[in-house]
């Protein structure tokens, strides 16, 4: 039923449990402190009060008394990430839990998904299942320090990995999310990280904590060995808030994302096919020259293969009036074999051929492979990706490739190419999320097929059943 209106029912003392997914946070008449006219109170004139007491899901939590699991994105634009923790503050009980799809917005990965049959299994069927608890957290800040430090202690049984994400960034909807590695103390597991404060801006903290099923299953968008529960998420607010500070320190870089060396921790998983990413909204780096352009060395498994790169400008972006554009750019690739392709901003284009001028103001990006004959998502495991941006009239320095032989589902087959340029590098690898070496993933959407369908028009079918559970 989405977010809101399980909200609402969760009143019921009827119901047994309750999962509002991507929606139901409440709030949404509220502003983000530090972005103005970030809420929808001018949308109810002079009745956004009455709205949020009576329609708004934080005026219904106060009154549900049966276990809640809420799913939902990092990017999410409806649940936002700081407004689902307030709602699970207002619940008179401590039975619930958060799982959050990482980097993405208004949908659900494997690792979610599978939790809705746990959840239900537990309180309607009788079934012996236990779920982590969320993992009990502390929050310090020295702001005269520049410092902060965050430990969770994650229940251990099953346990596979834990992922800090931090960020200064006071918008939700379009915030980039930093991992930070963590350090193990103490024989209860607790995990503990060191975060930065800046001076006028905010400080958001979580933990991502992945637990290991007895098997692999089956969801509506993926197949998944592990889940994830979201812990608490941390908040700092300085007394002076300046949300224009927020690339204040921003410095090219020569490298936008690694995947390689760093996982698919800046990443999520499109379910339409790709992945996807806010890197472009990363406040530590500067945003390309409007003349840089995009080189993309790809190396297709087979023929036939068409190579698609969108990216939506203004989405959710604070302070920018302007509509959200969303502009694409594909090449078809009719060849195997490794080969590069070089986009400049004036090729990615709107649907009626409007033209992008420079890179400012992109948010979400895309990139992606289809069928060059029906346009349809593809296998794309067997691909790697490298996408390069570079500043016209440097000098190219000389560059060097090394290939990288697999050895098992950890490695894949990567050529990497290093030159001193605003560079993107980007690779998929089927089956693994390589931030956490032990998590077996098979991404959703990404066109893997069974008995010649895709398994996402297979499972799409099936949701209803899903739901109605």
């Amino acid at each position: 039923m989405g977010g809101n209106i399980t909200s609402y029912a969760s009143i019921d003392p009827r119901l047994k449990a309750v999962i509002p997914m991507v929606g139901g946070s409440g709030f949404i008449t509220s502003d983000f402190p530090g972005v103005p006219d970030s809420g929808r109170a001018r949308g109810y004139h002079d009745h956004a009060d009455l709205f949020a007491k009576t329609m708004e899901s934080q005026s219904y939590y106060p009154h549900t008394k049966c276990p809640v699991m809420f799913l939902s994105a990092t990017d999410d634009f409806h649940s936002a990430f700081d407004h689902i923790y307030a709602a699970m503050d207002a619940l008179p009980h401590d039975n619930w839990r958060v799982s959050q799809n990482l980097n993405f917005n208004h949908n659900l990965g494997p690792e979610q998904w599978i939790l809705i049959n746990r959840w239900f299994d537990q309180y309607l069927t009788g079934k012996e299942i236990t779920h982590p608890k969320t993992p009990a957290s502390t929050f310090t800040v020295e702001a005269d320090k520049h410092t902060a430090r965050y430990s969770v202690i994650p229940d251990q049984h099953n346990l596979v990995g834990v992922e800090f994400y931090y960020s200064h960034d006071p918008n939700p909807r379009s915030r980039f999310w930093i991992q930070a590695e963590a350090n193990v103390e103490g024989k209860d597991g607790t995990r503990s990280v060191e975060l930065p404060v800046r001076d006028k801006l905010p400080l958001f903290a979580f933990a991502n904590c992945t637990y290991k099923l007895d098997s692999p299953v089956e969801s509506l968008q993926g197949t998944a060995s592990t889940f994830a529960i979201t812990s608490k998420a941390a908040a700092y607010y300085p007394e002076e808030l300046d949300a224009t500070l927020l690339n204040s320190d921003a410095k090219p870089q020569p490298v936008f994302s690694d995947i390689e060396n760093d996982g698919f921790r800046d990443w999520g998983f499109n379910p339409r096919g790709g992945l996807l990413t806010y890197k472009f909204r990363d406040p530590r780096a500067t945003t390309p020259e409007q003349g840089a352009s995009l080189k993309v060395t790809i190396i297709p498994h087979k023929k036939g293969l068409s190579y698609r790169f969108r990216i939506a400008k203004n989405r959710y972006i604070a302070g920018v009036k302007e509509p959200q554009i969303d502009y694409s750019t594909s090449r078809e690739i009719p060849e195997s074999g490794k080969q590069e392709l070089i986009f400049t901003a004036s090729n990615f284009k709107t649907r009626d051929k409007t033209e992008m001028t420079d890179w400012a103001a992109a948010s979400a990006t895309n990139p992606g492979t289809m069928s060059a004959a029906d346009c349809s998502p593809v296998d794309a495991s067997p691909l790697t990706w490298f996408a390069r941006c570079e500043y016209p009239g440097w000098r190219r320095a000389a560059a060097t490739a090394a290939a990288v032989k697999p050895s098992g589902p950890q490695t894949p087959a990567v050529r990497r190419i290093m030159c001193p340029s605003f560079a993107w590098t980007a690779c998929h690898r089927q089956g693994v999320r390589p931030t956490s070496p032990d998590r077996q993933w098979i991404p959703h959407g990404l066109g893997d097929r069974v008995g010649g369908r895709r398994r996402g028009r297979r499972r799409r079918r099936g949701s209803r059943d899903l739901r109605q559970r």
